[in-house]
């Protein structure tokens, strides 16, 4: 019976399928996102241009001192064309960390000044990973069908032969 199974088509390209199906997987799975670093270093003043399908962080910390930091970011709003200049304004003390995050900004001015680290980085899924992901869907789906179009086919044999 394992022997009549392993010689239908439809099965043995089911494995197949099945097998880059996983592998397509575990590709999706071990690299969603990209990151883009845009600086990490001590305090400056910058102007960054930035990738507006991305999540940006702005990563404050400071050691034994001080550290005042003025944004000026520019948000677009997909749904309307807009865009918005917001301002920020904060203050750490010593040894203290800040996290900033802001999504669909288009340009970041930063102007600090005071002794720590700033780390400016976007994360963004790109478009390959959707595609790639649609393709897996596809793929899932075909594996399923060949499947049961084999075992049906290799019981309707077999029942045949008896």
């Amino acid at each position: 019976m394992l022997r009549e199974i392993l010689r239908n088509r439809f099965v043995i390209a089911a494995y197949i399928i099945g097998a880059v199906t996983v592998i397509l997987a575990v590709y999706i799975i071990l690299n969603p996102f990209s990151i883009n670093y845009y600086y990490k270093g001590p305090p400056i003043n910058g102007s960054f241009a930035v990738n507006p399908s991305g999540i940006t962080f702005i990563i404050l910390e400071t050691n034994n001192s001080n550290l005042n930091v003025n944004l000026t970011v520019i948000k677009w709003i997909p749904e309307t064309n807009i865009t918005l200049t917001l301002y920020y304004t904060t203050s750490l003390g010593p040894y203290q960390l800040k996290e900033l995050n802001f999504t669909t900004i288009t340009r970041l001015n930063l102007t600090s000044v005071g002794d720590g680290e700033v780390t400016i980085i976007s994360i963004y899924r790109p478009e390959m990973i959707n595609a790639l992901t649609i393709i897996l869907t596809i793929l899932f789906i075909i594996v399923i069908a060949l499947l049961i179009i084999g075992f049906t086919e290799s019981i309707i044999n077999i029942h045949g032969k008896i």
